[in-house]
């Protein structure tokens, strides 16, 4: 950044720095971090040292914490993703109950709140990117069931839970709206369409290149 002569560097950082949270905490940056795993980890330290290092050649440095982000070009390994293709193949993917609380982010929103944060965020501070709005697991996996496959039969409660799983995971975004304007606009619905008709698109013919799927 600084050879760029960039005068604000973005970081992309992960829910994963805060460790589990008890129910119903929504994440922010008033909450103190305590990773639980070496992405994590690495995580809060590569905001840490970046944010020594933009201090020293003064760039604003601003530090966001990801929670969960889903959309066309998405990896088959995500939850998301991994379900859209299960169903596609008339297979009945097997969860866990699903009564976790989750936050999913549309891939478009995310994009936005990147684009915000780097024009009008305050140095030196972490902000957590999510809708803002917890389901239950269960419903958004409905969800994508309906835009995939409405008749395709789902198998709640056949995965166990794994230990240290985390049951809530939500954004608080209320400083990220105070400072950028930051707004949600997809809804999970209408996003998981548009997943759906990227991810048949993908199989039809072979091209994960997002812009050209329309």
């Amino acid at each position: 950044a600084h050879k760029l002569n960039c005068s604000v560097f973005l970081g992309a950082g992960s829910q994963a720095e805060f460790g589990r949270v008890p129910d119903g905490v929504k994440l922010s940056s008033k909450l103190k971090e305590n990773p639980e795993t070496g992405y994590g980890i690495a995580k809060l330290c590569a905001g840490q040292m970046s944010r020594a290092v933009c201090r020293e050649y003064g760039i604003r440095h601003i530090w966001t914490r990801i929670l969960s982000v889903y959309g066309p070009g998405d990896k088959d390994r995500t939850m998301v993703m991994s379900g859209i293709c299960s169903i596609l193949r008339g297979e009945s993917p097997k969860y866990t109950k699903g009564e976790q609380m989750w936050d999913y982010l549309y891939c478009d929103d995310a994009a936005e709140a990147f684009y915000l944060a780097a024009e009008k965020g305050k140095d030196g501070k972490v902000y957590c990117v999510g809708s803002g709005q917890p389901r239950m697991l269960k419903e958004f996996i409905t969800d994508i069931r309906d835009a995939a496959n409405p008749d395709q039969e789902l198998r709640f409660g056949e995965v166990p839970y794994y230990d240290k799983q985390v049951m809530y995971l939500c954004a608080d975004i209320e400083e990220l709206q105070e400072d950028t304007g930051f707004q949600p606009a997809t809804d999970f619905k209408k996003g998981i369409r548009e997943t759906v008709a990227w991810r048949k698109a993908v199989s039809q013919e072979g091209n994960y290149k997002y812009e050209n799927w329309k």
